[in-house]
């Protein structure tokens, strides 16, 4: 089994025999038995300097916001957490506060949006007091 690019697209993948690929690398069996289950548990195979393929993370370019929004509790438990704390039941509803603050922490704020924010708001309200409105 041999690790390689392709030679059309120049994409790397496996291959049974050095000629099918170009730079190709051989590696056993095992090893690419244990690349596909990396693979399928989310890694990534990429190849080293010297062409043999090693594993990596996927790295997770969502933003903040985006990663709050997937763990955050969906929104018909929300809902029912409200009616039940109006009828006299807070325990769910704070059950769910708890955890929209945990993975708030797990996912806080970058601190440039919070400065961006914070200078906007600044420069609005000196444009407010520079002509001369009520603050």
């Amino acid at each position: 089994m041999f690790y390689g690019k392709h030679k059309v697209d120049g994409s790397y993948g496996f291959f049974q025999s050095a000629d099918k690929c170009a730079n190709g690398v051989e590696i056993s069996e095992e090893t690419w038995k244990s690349l596909m289950i990396a693979q399928q548990n989310g890694q990534q195979i990429v190849p080293d300097e010297n062409g043999a393929p090693v594993l990596q993370d996927i790295p997770d370019n969502r933003t903040y916001a985006e990663k709050r929004a997937a763990e955050y509790p969906a929104l018909g438990d929300m809902i029912d957490a409200f009616c039940k704390a109006k009828a006299g039941d807070e325990t769910e509803l704070m059950a769910l506060m708890a955890e929209r603050d945990a993975i708030k922490a797990k996912y806080p704020k970058p601190e440039a949006a919070v400065e961006q924010v914070s200078d906007q708001v600044t420069a609005q309200v000196s444009e407010q007091v520079t002509e001369g409105a009520d603050v």
